[in-house]
């Protein structure tokens, strides 16, 4: 990484997305995308010209190498983000049924994401940025998302409550 601070950094979930065109049971042709409010916003922030990166939890599998390929190729600094050996990337799959009707799918439950704690996103914290983005998402994977969150806004932990404001 430069030794610059990034202008901006995000955290949070960063999925495998299956995109289908039609229904899947119906032999829909599918493609795949990154999904994930901050990487978009990551990779929309480096288009621009900005020095970003993005801090988040992905298995050490296929599609977690896959994200991580995408980003760099982006632009988006990836050095603080941290791979679960244990655990796999979360995904989705968005059928488009109709022009404008589409059904989405959520595989999150065990996920790489779900598993993250406070230290993950504290080196990316400890390297700076001018501006962090956070959403609500990250928080509702469950109490160790909820506290890495926390911990990025400077929130004090705690056992229950709602997540920062984004």
């Amino acid at each position: 990484m430069n030794a610059a601070p990034l202008d901006a950094l995000t955290f949070g979930e960063t999925m495998l997305s299956f995109q289908v065109d039609g229904a899947l049971t119906s032999g829909g042709q599918a493609r795949t995308a990154v999904a994930g409010a901050e990487s978009n916003v990551a990779v929309g922030l480096a288009r621009l010209g900005h020095h970003v990166g993005w801090a988040g939890r992905l298995g050490a599998d296929e599609p977690g190498r896959m994200i991580l390929r995408t980003l760099r190729g982006e632009g988006v600094h990836v050095d603080h983000a941290t791979t679960d050996p244990d655990a796999p990337t979360g995904s989705l799959m968005r059928e488009r049924r109709v022009a404008d009707l589409a059904r989405v799918h959520y595989w999150r439950a065990g996920s790489a994401a779900s598993r993250m704690q406070p230290p993950h996103v504290k080196s990316a914290l400890a390297a700076g940025a001018r501006l962090l983005h956070l959403t609500g998402i990250t928080c509702a994977l469950g109490p160790g998302p909820l506290e890495s969150v926390r911990t990025a806004a400077g929130t004090p932990p705690s056992t229950a409550g709602p997540c920062p404001s984004t």
